[in-house]
């Protein structure tokens, strides 16, 4: 068994982004032992919260023309008019994970911003 807490605290809030298998090897005990020592030093695992990219004036600007423009488009074409078919499929593909981080209950998890998503075939 783990003999300290207090070790296993300041190492945890030292680095908060340590997975139970690095804790268990550091300690060399096993991984439920780890979690275990960490529940009963009140710490809970919280992944990143995700935040949308920040913009600039001009990124903006283009974002509100487009937005009008689609507007525009959908009242004044017909709908069947902008139908096209193809025979290749086009998937939408993120493969980014959210990094996990040992806090306390009550404490905000980090924010990270959510990767543009990227057409691939």
């Amino acid at each position: 068994m783990l003999a300290d807490n207090n070790k296993l605290k300041a190492i945890v809030e030292a680095d908060d982004s340590q997975t139970t298998v690095a804790l268990a090897a550091a300690f060399e005990v096993s991984t439920k032992t780890i979690l275990v020592h960490l529940r009963q030093i009140s710490k809970v695992k919280k992944l990143e919260k995700w935040v949308p990219h920040e913009l600039n004036e001009r990124q903006r600007e283009i974002r509100v023309e487009t937005c009008f423009a689609l507007l525009n488009r959908h009242t004044n074409e017909g709908t069947f008019n902008r139908i096209v078919t193809c025979d290749e499929k086009c998937i939408l593909f993120d493969n980014r994970k959210r990094s996990a981080s040992w806090l306390d209950p009550g404490s905000v998890p980090k924010q990270c911003p959510k990767r543009k998503m990227t057409l691939r075939k």
